[in-house]
């Protein structure tokens, strides 16, 4: 069994690595807490079965359960508390790197100042993980004639979006669905900024399927549901139905669907 441990210890090196370079990039969430709190029990309890003389598994067992008590309920440094605190010095740091924030007040309002994106998803991160309120304390420390329109501006902010429609397994099943009487066959495409190919494409907002082109960023940017995602050619040479759109900073990156060209 010695060298199932010898073997685990690297690749728990790996896991740290990863799971501290997301953390300096995005902020620590709880799940990534707790990712490594597992991390230091397989680590203590690798080192104890390579070094200890005596080999009791109670003691790892007590370890173990010591460390999750201790991430679930340590006030200050457990996962919920110590993530907050994370993410809120994110959203301050990027308040302040911005410009938006200037000697503890709020700049007047600017429409196209913006955010740095993991700014904007700490703010989402707070509001989905804890409540509304605690990213209003947050954003309100801060004074301003133009407070009030920062604080709705950067709450309502966003940067990554992913529209899913319905998975289409076959044509034959999404022509149950749909009345595509007046177009030709329909061609089915998966496209992306690095799979583009002969038939379908996306260069510069630009997504062409067999010849059909549309603005597909200006299309994503409009969309406010996943209810929608049909594309109508304004002069009804073709349309376009959407299966999923995925994108970051307004850009589209990659899409699926099918197509009908007349």
């Amino acid at each position: 069994y010695k060298y199932f441990f010898v073997y685990l210890v690297p690749l728990l090196a790996v896991l740290f690595v990863a799971i501290f370079k997301a953390t300096l990039e995005t902020g620590l969430t709880q799940t990534r807490y707790f990712v490594i709190a597992f991390g230091v029990i397989m680590t203590v309890w690798s080192f104890y079965y390579l070094f200890g003389k005596r080999k009791d598994i109670r003691l790892v067992h007590f370890f173990a359960g010591f460390i999750s008590l201790f991430a679930l309920f340590a006030p200050v440094v457990g996962a919920k508390p110590l993530a907050l605190y994370s993410h809120t010095q994110i959203i301050q740091n990027g308040l302040m790197d911005s410009g938006i924030v200037v000697e503890g007040s709020y700049i007047d309002f600017d429409e196209e100042l913006d955010l740095p994106k993991n700014t904007t998803e700490s703010v989402r991160y707070v509001k989905r993980s804890y409540s509304e309120e605690d990213v209003d304390s947050i954003l309100g420390q801060y004074d301003g004639e133009a407070k009030d329109e920062w604080i709705k501006k950067i709450k309502d902010a966003r940067y990554d979006f992913h529209y899913m429609d319905r998975d289409y397994f076959s044509e034959s099943r999404f022509l149950e669905e749909f009345d595509v009487a007046g177009y030709s066959k329909g061609y089915r495409f998966d496209v992306g900024r690095r799979m583009n190919n002969e038939l379908s494409k996306i260069d510069n907002g630009i997504l062409t399927v067999k010849g059909a082109e549309m603005d597909i960023d200006a299309f994503a940017e409009d969309l406010s549901s996943s209810d929608d995602l049909i594309y109508y050619d304004p002069a009804g040479e073709f349309v376009i139905y959407f299966e999923n759109i995925w994108g970051e900073h307004g850009e589209v990156e990659s899409a699926g669907g099918f197509v009908f060209v007349k």
